[in-house]
């Protein structure tokens, strides 16, 4: 008899209200994260908001993983009417200029800490200062988040062993 869940899924089992439209019977208490790992690099993707201007601006946005890349996308808009809005804007950092990568679960605020090995890297964006970038995530992404950060960090992992492997062979 065959599964109903495909063999290159990951199911992993999470209290998150953000999984319940993939909860499985007899799961009650827990919900489950369905993954397609066909392309372990192109299936997450993080929402994130962040105040800009002192509380006169707001960014929402996406961060996600791309040909080993960083990928932000975000919009600015203002936050006292809503009404003005800036077009959507991309960002490609490259995993080897990323230094480190932390998610801060803390009891009132979440947020990912983006650390680059260049100031130049985060330029762009608004709100970033020397080389360090927060994006505030809410409580039900929190366990996209973790599985985002995790699966940044094995990919970085992979390039320095390659890295070092070509090294080694020279």
């Amino acid at each position: 008899m065959r599964s109903a869940v495909p063999a290159c899924w990951l199911i992993s089992v999470l209290h998150s209200p953000s999984a319940q439209p993939y909860a499985l019977r007899g799961f009650s208490p827990c919900h489950c994260v369905f993954l397609n790992m066909t392309d372990p690099i192109d299936d997450i993707s993080i929402p994130f908001h962040n105040e800009i201007y002192e509380g006169l601006g707001e960014i929402h946005g996406r961060l996600r993983l791309g040909h080993g890349n960083l990928v932000i996308e975000y919009m600015a808009k203002d936050a006292v009417f809503g009404l003005l809005r800036g077009r959507v804007r991309e960002l490609r950092i490259p995993l080897i200029d990323i230094e480190d990568i932390e998610l801060h679960n803390g009891w009132f605020r979440k947020r990912i800490t983006i650390r680059s090995n260049s100031i130049t890297s985060f330029a762009d964006f608004p709100g970033a200062e020397s080389g360090v970038l927060v994006l505030r995530i809410k409580r039900r992404d929190i366990a996209r988040a973790q599985v985002g950060v995790s699966r940044l960090r094995l990919l970085q992992s992979e390039q320095k062993l390659k890295a070092l492997d070509e090294w080694g062979e020279s």
